[in-house]
């Protein structure tokens, strides 16, 4: 996943395709990818071609360790670009040799609001998000989700924006006919009164400003008396002087947003969303869950640590934050008693990605043999771990008053942190891996060639 980020963001890719094929036919298809698109280019090499707006292709390989026999691949191209030094006629014809180029490779659009163009990879769907580099953290993100808005930009439009001061509206494709602004025009009754805005209530919005801008007492009184015509009755407390002050501040942030946003340098970036399908089926399963939570909190419990688990990326993580605001704030509303006793994980993690090198495709090939033999075992350590879980959180409730009545997801734990790094990581034997290859016919190395 983070490889078609890496190719779509820094390598610029803008045409892909994709397929599944069985690992015993990598011989026959490989060698002829990369005889026909030079994907044993160096870098150097492709480096050269993109300057001279001439397409480079690039490959990448994924081996799921639980469907074994078989393998994905996406094929990425750059397509023709104007550039500086590329040849005239070609600039003149861009479009056409771009459209061929589609046709002929029967590749489909990165940059695309087409549903079906949409990349996909198991739960994820790629998609962007608009950072507003001056502006406060908390206000700096515009979340295009993919199942809304596609994937609609590219940086040149934010470049010409800024140029011509021009506008840019992106219309939903989900039948909402909502739509996001992101141009940089601002209406000219508000342009004039911009820097008047930003002195008074630049704070709010700008990393340029006092973010940490404070009152005293009187300066709050003031501000309310000369912003927005409010007179505080004497002795009224400074917390509720303070309330009063921000809850008018908070109308101004909504009032003035827009301009500070359409005044911003924006730059675009590619991230990884939750599909809608799997949205909808993790919104049902928690509404059951929930259902069932005073019989079973366990069951509830789980299901958000898988939620969290899967949170590495920006966009999947911002999903993640709004789900868990919104089902915690229910569930403590409906069930006040059982959320205090709930445990909720805390801690989302980036994917930290480090390619292994590979001299050929053997030895990716080996790789995956052992990925698929460690899954095996992680399985099977997990039943383990399940039914020595269950006798000791007897044997804890028994000995113990306090967690008697304590969640299963708490005692769990409690026994995790008693018993930390008991795992190491699995030695894989030769005899383990012929046995494997011995039920697994498919993943026989004899069919993978050393020559690629």
């Amino acid at each position: 996943m983070q490889a078609i980020l890496d190719t779509v963001s820094k390598s610029r890719c803008r045409y892909w395709m994709s397929s599944t094929i069985a690992l015993d036919k990598v011989n026959s298809v490989f060698p002829k990818l990369i005889a026909k698109y030079k994907l044993d280019a160096t870098y150097a090499e492709r480096q050269n071609l993109m300057r001279y707006g001439k397409p480079a292709w690039f490959l990448i390989v994924n081996y799921n360790a639980s469907e074994i026999g078989y393998l994905t691949f996406w094929l990425f191209c750059t397509g023709y670009r104007v550039t500086s030094i590329s040849a005239k006629s070609q600039n003149e014809d861009i479009d056409l040799l771009n459209t061929r180029l589609k046709r002929e490779e029967n590749l489909m659009n990165v940059i695309t609001q087409n549903p079906n163009e949409l990349i996909k990879f198991k739960e994820y769907v790629l998609g962007q998000y608009v950072i507003y580099d001056d502006m406060l953290d908390d206000l700096s993100k515009e979340y295009l989700t993919p199942s809304r808005f596609g994937v609609p930009l590219v940086q040149s439009h934010f470049n010409a924006q800024n140029k011509l001061g021009s506008s840019l509206s992106i219309k939903s494709i989900d039948g909402s006919n909502e739509s996001v602004a992101l141009g940089s025009a601002v209406a000219k009754s508000d342009e004039e009164k911009y820097e008047a805005i930003k002195k008074n209530f630049g704070f709010l919005y700008l990393k340029e400003s006092d973010k940490n801008k404070s009152y005293n007492y009187d300066q709050a009184v003031a501000e309310l008396h000369k912003s927005y015509g409010v007179e505080v009755e004497p002795n009224t407390p400074y917390n509720d002087v303070m309330k009063l002050l921000f809850k008018h501040l908070n109308r101004t942030n909504n009032r003035y947003l827009h301009i500070f946003k359409r005044k911003s340098k924006k730059s675009v970036r590619f991230t990884w969303y939750f599909s809608q399908e799997y949205l909808d089926r993790l919104a049902l399963e928690l509404r059951r869950k929930m259902i069932d939570i005073p019989k079973n909190p366990d069951a509830f419990e789980q299901s958000f640590k898988r939620l969290f688990s899967r949170g590495n990326f920006h966009g999947v993580r911002h999903q993640i934050g709004m789900i868990n605001a919104k089902v915690r704030s229910d569930l403590k509303r409906n069930y006040p008693n059982i959320y205090s006793r709930l445990s909720f994980p805390t801690k989302l993690h980036y994917v930290r990605f480090s390619p292994n090198p590979y001299n050929n495709f053997k030895g990716f090939h080996n790789d995956c043999i052992i990925a698929s033999i460690t899954l095996e075992k992680i399985k099977q350590r997990e039943e383990l771990k399940k039914i020595n879980n269950r006798k000791l959180r007897k044997v804890i409730r028994s000995s113990s008053d306090e967690l008697k009545e304590a969640s299963v997801t708490t005692i769990n734990m409690l026994i995790d942190k008693s018993v930390q790094n008991q795992y190491e990581e699995f030695d894989i034997s030769p005899d383990e891996v012929m046995d494997f290859i011995q039920r697994y016919k498919i993943m026989d190395p004899f069919f993978i060639s050393e020559t690629f």
